[in-house]
């Protein structure tokens, strides 16, 4: 199964999911919500006890037998004893707490030591030891260790753990014994469901439980928070659907929606391909037998294995996996099953970018692209104004709808598109481009709060065909000039014109020093004049005043005193343009162009047609 991550645009999906999808970067969720998750989890982790700094507590669910996480631990202790062989021999022992569980637990059961039980299940000890249990529930230190620590013992609220005095460990060879715990946390059983569910809470994913009852003895989940959930939902045979805070647990192979989504909504890609993206599992790597790998309440919650094969001719090709879960024999036989059930499902997978008002779609939706084959998604991604998706196929049968029915996803009806405005531009050869081959310089103009980027399109057919010419990550900072710009000198510092803007698009113009501007800051085009300025001061109005001038930039001295009223003054950035190589002369040359953004396609997007007009005489 896919992975599914969330990430938030503009606000219109994200909150708690976003959380739970993106805290490992982006991601996420470490693992997949939608299927199973990493195929292979060290089995020895849930019983090895660790003491490593950084170590995760995990959760324990049910009843499961584990290793704990050493907390605390003092030097060893050695006292001298009467001996039959030597006399006097000398004894160690050592007192330490054990982490158990991250979760509250009702009891403690058997415990082992190096594989010896040395507590049997009404608590009686082989080995002269004083233990206190923990269930999470404390409101106080534990006394040996507020002994030993005074005001700083912590009281490991809403932690289970066991406090081991004096732990003989003589017959462990004076070390520390591999201690395992059967740990009783929900009784003798919970719903793998639920553990799905409470993992989601916990990870801040508000869902509800739409499955059946799927029991199971325990479940240990201390690996990344959205494998275990993906693990524990596969364990129910069910996956999380849902966006927002609208998510719910559902059996798997259960429609959530439909969505009929006309091919001309998907997303197309810069060569123009129609942007459904579907691969093909190699029939040579499908397995025909699987195993499981757990642990068996039966047999002292020791490690199991079950197969499932579905096929008898031929050797077996084998898929595994191995479960931190307290299973039944028939329990992990089932789930050996659906792992073969799952890849004549999963053979082929499909990934496609809609608009971003596709974005109600959610996992385990169904889309109709109105083919015979439909698509359960699987996972999916909102970012850069756009809505990708990560499909499988459906093998479900398609339903035939009622007369006048609808579809029951349909897209929002908002407008997701920025206000955008293609501007092209001829300049002369400017500082930070190399060469001096003529070209057209295009960028966009818009608000640069809500812009994201746009793929420029260009046609010299009148829109019979659209070549690409570039991406723009931002959009051009320019104003409208709101009185006319007067002569002036064009050499040396103009410090007498000045030019009042209203701002439009993009960023802020700034105050530079005039170093700056003499090295090639503030280099801006008005009307067909290329100027510097140092000085873009707030005046009455919502205006600036452009100050500080240096005129007839770039061989554009020709155009000083030739304004008119209402010009346009843009701010020439390297990032804000794409450079579009053009051969002969470029005058008078009319051009479509598109300024395509994330959220939708080449055929949607409206086009913008200008003459080119070169500045300063360029031709």
């Amino acid at each position: 199964m896919a992975t599914i991550a969330l990430t938030t645009v503009g606000g219109v999906i994200g909150g708690p999911a976003g959380r739970l999808f993106g805290a490992v970067a982006g991601s996420a969720m470490d693992g997949a919500v939608t299927g199973r998750g990493p195929r292979q989890v060290d089995l020895n982790a849930v019983t090895n006890q660790s003491s490593a700094y950084g170590s995760p507590i995990p959760l324990i669910y049910g009843r499961m037998r584990a290793g704990g996480t050493v907390l605390w631990a003092t030097p060893l202790r050695r006292t001298r004893a009467p001996s039959a062989s030597m006399g006097v021999a000398a004894i160690y022992s050592v007192s330490l707490a054990i982490a158990l569980s991250g979760r509250p637990i009702e009891r403690l059961g058997r415990i082992w030591a190096d594989g010896r039980l040395v507590r049997s299940e009404d608590g009686t000890w082989s080995l002269p030891v004083t233990a206190r249990v923990h269930t999470g529930r404390q409101t106080r230190p534990d006394p040996l260790v507020s002994a030993a620590l005074g005001a700083d013992a912590p009281q490991w609220r809403g932690l289970a753990y066991v406090v081991l005095e004096d732990l003989p460990l003589t017959q462990f060879g004076n070390r520390l014994p591999q201690l395992t715990f059967d740990v009783h946390a929900d009784g003798d059983g919970i719903d793998a469901a639920e553990v799905a569910i409470d993992l989601a809470h916990r990870a801040g994913l508000s869902a509800v439980n739409l499955c059946p009852p799927a029991p199971i003895a325990g479940y240990w989940a201390g690996d990344a928070i959205g494998a275990d959930v993906a693990r524990a939902a596969a364990l129910a045979n069910a996956h999380i659907c849902g966006s927002g805070p609208n998510h719910a647990l559902r059996p798997r192979h259960q429609e959530a929606g439909a969505a009929a989504v006309p091919t001309d909504e998907v997303v197309r890609g810069r060569d123009g391909a129609l942007g459904i993206s579907k691969r093909l599992a190699a029939a040579a790597g499908r397995a025909d037998e699987a195993q499981v790998r757990y642990f068996d309440p039966e047999r002292d919650l020791q490690p199991a294995v079950q197969r499932w094969r579905a096929s008898q001719n031929g050797p077996a090709k084998t898929v595994e996996e191995s479960v931190p879960a307290a299973l039944s024999a028939s329990a992990a036989q089932t789930y050996a099953r659906q792992m073969i059930r799952d890849q004549s499902t999963n053979d082929v997978t499909a990934s496609f970018r809609l608009p971003l008002r596709w974005a109600s779609i959610e996992l385990g939706d169904v889309i109709d692209f109105g083919t015979p084959q439909r698509w359960r998604v699987a996972a999916k991604t909102v970012a850069d104004g756009s809505v990708l998706l990560e499909a499988e196929r459906d093998a479900s049968t398609r339903s035939t709808p009622a007369p006048g029915a609808t579809a029951r996803i349909v897209p929002n009806s908002i407008a997701v598109q920025p206000s955008v405005e293609v501007l092209v531009l001829v300049p002369p050869p400017l500082p930070f481009e190399e060469g001096t081959t003529p070209r057209l310089l295009c960028g966009v103009l818009g608000d640069a709060e809500v812009f994201q980027r746009a793929d420029i399109w260009v046609s010299l057919d009148h829109g019979e065909t659209y070549a690409f010419a570039g991406t723009v990550g931002t959009t051009m900072t320019a104003g409208l000039c709101t009185t006319v710009l007067g002569s002036g000198p064009t050499e040396g510092w103009d410090d007498t014109t000045i030019l009042d803007i209203q701002h439009v698009s993009g960023d802020a113009f700034e105050n530079r020093s005039a170093a700056s501007v003499l090295a090639g800051a503030n280099l801006a085009a008005v009307g067909d004049e290329l100027i510097r300025f140092r000085s873009a001061m707030p005046v009455e109005g919502g205006r600036l005043r452009i100050s500080g001038l240096l005129r007839g930039c770039h061989g554009t001295q020709g155009t000083v005193g030739a304004h008119l009223p209402g010009e346009r003054i843009v701010l020439l950035s390297s990032a804000a343009f794409v450079r579009l190589p053009v051969s002969g002369p470029v005058a008078g040359t009319r051009v479509r162009l598109k300024a395509v953004t994330p959220a939708y396609t080449l055929a949607r997007t409206a086009w913008t047609e200008t003459t080119i007009q070169p500045m300063g005489g360029v031709g």
